[in-house]
């Protein structure tokens, strides 16, 4: 598995867990969108394992980072 293969794979383990433990965890839900797309992972992707909108996921990517 590549480096790039890797870092979605775990961008992926992280995105499936936030949006299984929605309640806990919401707070990093941005952080996690953000890591997982700049690990490479499509938006696309993004919205369909967190199920958030692709809207959603877009606003994410364009807010500024605190």
């Amino acid at each position: 598995m590549s480096v790039r293969e890797t870092a979605i794979a775990e961008a992926a383990e992280s995105l499936n867990d936030w949006a299984t433990h929605r309640d806990n965890v919401d707070h990093e839900r941005d952080q996690r969108v953000r890591a997982a797309y700049a690990a490479g992972m499509g938006k696309s992707r993004i919205a369909q394992l967190t199920g958030l909108a692709r809207s959603t996921v877009e606003r994410i990517l364009r807010e500024p980072r605190p």
